[in-house]
């Protein structure tokens, strides 16, 4: 009777796993087909979202491109070159302070460059230096090139900007898609949180990593339900990432949000941490 149990339960497991696996290779195969659509609809991928200047990532956080700011001045005093990224999107950096930009999206319009000369001349500065690559988002291999270009030059960049729904917006929303796709939302944020994993393994120490939203309205029953934004879904998803990554996370909650800023602090900020933190447990304790 036992060793059926055991090779009952065995059996049971391995359906279980095939099931699962069927499960991720169909949202796989969903996520080609969508970017076949993209080709096919979309002749330059204009995104609604779309940001051509990495600066107006920041418009309505002041503080935060000052703490970054702050930040490129440690870097210009070593005499380094300031390094951005925008991910799923064509925004370059030069109006940050950046030396050079490499933009991962879809499909770059050929009218991006010609807008940056452009805005250049006007502003009478000299072209910046972007590098554009085309790729899928959900494709290990496009992504793993763009990583090997940016090593390849021997840069290592200081600022990431990741605007997944400027890629996922003419998507359809997750709660359309599991009725026929089980498993949608989890199979897609496990392949976003893989990207950035993959990008923070090449930044420089100390980095910055700005992040927004992948889908514009999920979370529209969260927001009727006034669930504060720190402790919605997509909130408690970065959280998460941010513990595997060691690394601080900033949100800030607006009407357009959440927005995330993460950042690996310095051995110094770590310790100044640790050091409050110990004089307010014993001030409390001499209390």
């Amino acid at each position: 009777m036992e060793l059926e149990k055991a090779q009952i339960d065995k059996s049971s497991k391995q359906n279980t796993s095939k099931m699962h696996f069927e499960k991720v290779r169909k949202v796989l195969e969903l996520h080609q087909t969508f970017s076949k659509e993209k080709i096919i609809n979309d002749s330059d991928d204009r995104y609604r979202v779309d940001r051509y200047n990495a600066s107006e990532y920041f418009d309505i956080h002041e503080k935060r491109i000052h703490k970054i700011h702050e930040y490129f001045d440690e870097i210009k005093k070593k005499k380094e070159k300031i390094i951005y990224v925008d991910i799923c999107g064509r925004a370059s950096g030069e109006w940050i302070w950046a030396d050079k930009s490499y933009c991962f999206s879809f499909k770059t319009p050929a009218s991006r460059e010609l807008i940056g000369e452009i805005n250049c001349k006007m502003q009478g500065k000299k072209k910046h230096d972007a590098v554009f690559i085309d790729g899928d988002i959900f494709n290990s291999k496009d992504f793993a090139d763009f990583i090997e270009k940016i090593k390849s030059d021997d840069n290592k960049p200081a600022l990431v900007t990741f605007n997944p729904m400027a890629w996922l917006q003419d998507y359809r929303p997750w709660s359309q898609i599991e009725e026929t796709t089980p498993m949608y939302k989890e199979v897609t944020f496990h392949q976003l949180e893989k990207r950035l994993q993959d990008i923070v393994e090449i930044l420089k120490p100390w980095w910055y990593v700005y992040i927004e939203k992948p889908f514009q309205w999920e979370w529209m029953g969260e927001f009727l339900r006034w669930i504060p934004q720190n402790e919605r879904e997509i909130s408690q998803q970065v959280k998460k990432m941010a513990r595997k990554l060691k690394c601080t996370v900033e949100i800030r909650s607006e009407i357009t949000g959440p927005y995330y800023l993460l950042r690996k602090p310095d051995r110094g900020e770590d310790s100044s941490r640790n050091r409050s933190q110990n004089q307010k447990k014993t001030s409390l304790s001499e209390k």
